[in-house]
């Protein structure tokens, strides 16, 4: 109880005033309202945190869809896009992680392939050159639109090549065109690395018409792997190096491997940190948080590690095409990608440049096909 009252009498009553003044007991303490001067800024001040605070999350939340840009147009058909001179045709793929895509690949038609072949005739099947290419698209594309630019590289290279059979694919990722799931890097890497599998399959597996010990000692031009990245794509191709490295060395005789990277970036990161320097600005900051890095430098890396691959990074043949007025990737960026592949072993690379090329439409350029086809000529 004399706790109990000690504890009451040292309390002092509070009491707030009309004027915003506080009573403490016997002191008067005055309550100064801010002034609007100081208001205003702390106001806007703390919205532009917000918003920069907002902008920031829904970066990280929705960054594989601003990254990957799945092309809307998903009820296009090969119909709708006509190659005259090139037959299309479409081939579902169940991968591994039981997700369906669909891959195309390109014949020409009977009169093309006739007239390619009257026009060198004094060679034989035998000492034909068989290449077979893979194209990885980038982001924010889809398949049909740029089958009939294929088709334009298709007929031009078979023209300046007519010694050359050129077995073109391409592979629509999951969630792009008609191929089920969604975007991711991993699932893009499979993708790809099981579309690579499937294609190779003639390749590594001669058929009983040819007599491996001929085709080992055969002293022919032999047959060649071509994967030709665009952007992403470009990424993509040198993460799987490993894979087809792998499949030709074990299963197969050996065959040369080329990479065509069409406006690349070595990472995200570099991209982020080149489009946005302003150190006010959020997406130099969002590294860390990137679920899709596509690191080339550390594929190559990891790559240059292995015994057995050095030989095949070392002979690797890299044409680096840079798009002269890239409004994507800087064209700064891509050529770092030669300062990466150099770091690693790759010695054997060719840069060309656009002229007036953009991001998307480098394939459509009659000078991008003449460099490839130069390339291939190499």
């Amino acid at each position: 109880m004399n706790w109990a009252r000690t504890t009451t009498k040292t309390l002092k009553p509070i009491r707030v005033l009309q004027n915003h003044a506080v009573v403490v007991g016997s002191r008067i303490l005055q309550r100064r309202p801010i002034s609007q001067v100081v208001q205003i800024p702390l106001i806007f001040g703390g919205l532009l945190v917000a918003l920069w605070t907002w902008k920031s999350l829904m970066l990280i939340v929705f960054q594989d869809k601003i990254i990957y840009m799945p092309y809307l147009g998903r009820q296009e058909q090969l119909e709708h896009h006509p190659t005259p001179a090139v037959e299309w045709s479409r081939h579902a793929l169940r991968t591994s992680d039981h997700v369906t895509i669909v891959l195309c690949n390109a014949k020409l038609t009977k009169a093309k392939r006739d007239q390619s072949v009257r026009g060198n005739a004094e060679c034989s099947d035998d000492c034909r050159k068989r290449v077979t290419m893979v194209y990885l698209q980038g982001n924010a594309s889809s398949t049909p639109p740029r089958l009939p630019h294929l088709s334009k590289f298709l007929t031009h290279s078979q023209r300046a090549l007519p010694d050359t059979d050129i077995d073109l694919w391409t592979v629509s990722y999951r969630g792009y065109w008609e191929s089920t799931g969604r975007p991711s890097e991993a699932g893009l890497l499979q993708d790809v690395r099981d579309s690579l599998t499937y294609i190779l399959k003639p390749l590594i597996e001669p058929t009983e018409a040819v007599n491996p010990e001929k085709v080992a000692q055969d002293s022919e031009p032999q047959d060649e792997v071509i994967l030709w990245g665009h952007s992403i794509g470009a990424s993509l191709a040198i993460q799987s190096l490993h894979h087809v490295f792998g499949i030709l060395d074990d299963r197969g005789p050996d065959r040369p491997v080329k990479v065509i990277l069409e406006t690349p970036f070595d990472s995200i990161r570099s991209v982020l940190l080149a489009l946005y320097p302003e150190p006010w600005l959020p997406y130099r900051y969002l590294s860390p948080f990137l679920r899709t890095r596509l690191d080339m430098g550390h594929a190559l890396t990891r790559l240059s590690r292995e015994a057995r691959s050095v030989p095949r990074v070392r002979d690797l043949q890299v044409l680096l095409a840079i798009a002269e007025k890239d409004e994507i990737v800087p064209p700064g960026v891509s050529r770092g990608v030669v300062s990466v592949l150099e770091q690693n072993g790759v010695r054997r690379v060719v840069t060309r440049v656009v002229r007036g090329g953009l991001h998307q439409d480098c394939l459509m350029k009659p000078e991008m096909h003449r460099f490839v086809t130069e390339f291939m000529r190499d």
